[in-house]
């Protein structure tokens, strides 16, 4: 009953009252489709963006059919005042047809996260052992979410935002498997997908970094850090790879 509308439809100004149920990611799935062919035929801009935003949404939410594909999505919304500095303000949404994490990030920690993560997709580095952490009890929250044993190191995201918090990454036979333990999903995405995703957009946030005026919540300077941050990238992928 829980995945059912009730729809009341009143004829003749309220005298008749007709009940009828219907599925609730039938009646999403069809109101969205009857409102993008209503823009397609009378386009408006702002109408149009704020329905993309509503399919966003609902794809997140398992209302509408979504690609199978690991995506990371990085919106930038400007700068923010901090002190008497400029920061610059990321949403993101890491996602492979369900939602992994979505939430503000500070963008030089998610870049960092995000190589951490293309590491251990490569083995280059290895992450935390489950037998040897200090986060027992939230280890095994995310562990019996998996459900299954046969998982190795694992990597904790934070990705600078407390909510929807630690992302847990495990590594699975030939997948990373992305544990929320607040959200209670379980995605698990090929190491190589991972990789190409992970890098391209480590790539794409150094460049943004450095076309940006704001400053970076560091001791260093910004070209410091983004220079830092660019040798991380490139010390993990081949010669050929390399964007830096």
């Amino acid at each position: 009953m829980d995945d059912l509308l009730r729809l009341e439809i009143y004829w003749e100004e309220g005298k008749d009252i007709e009940t009828v149920e219907i599925p609730r990611g039938e009646f999403v799935s069809s109101a969205l489709s009857f409102l993008r062919s209503s823009l397609e035929a009378f386009p408006d801009e702002e109408l149009m963006r704020e329905l993309e935003i509503a399919e966003e949404l609902a794809r997140r939410e398992g209302l509408l059919p979504a690609e199978e594909k690991f995506e990371i999505k990085v919106e930038w919304l400007g700068e923010v005042n901090c002190r008497r500095e400029r920061l610059p303000l990321v949403y993101t949404v890491v996602s492979c047809g369900r939602e992994i994490f979505s939430g503000l990030v500070e963008p030089l920690a998610f870049a960092g996260a995000l190589i951490n993560l293309l590491k251990l997709a490569k083995g280059i580095e290895v992450g935390c052992e489950v037998d040897m952490t200090p986060y027992n009890d939230i280890v095994e929250r995310a562990m019996s979410l998996v459900g299954d044993e046969k998982v190795s190191d694992y990597l904790v995201l934070w990705f600078g935002a407390e909510w929807p918090g630690t992302v847990f990454v495990f590594k699975k036979g030939s997948e990373l498997v992305f544990v929320n333990v607040k959200t209670g999903s379980v995605i698990g995405v090929k190491k190589e997908e991972v990789e190409s995703v992970a890098a391209n957009t480590v790539g794409m946030i150094i460049e943004k970094l450095r076309d940006g005026n704001g400053e970076l919540s560091s001791l260093m300077g910004k070209e410091d850090l983004i220079t830092m941050l660019a040798k991380e990238l490139d010390a993990t992928l081949p010669e050929s790879e390399k964007p830096f």
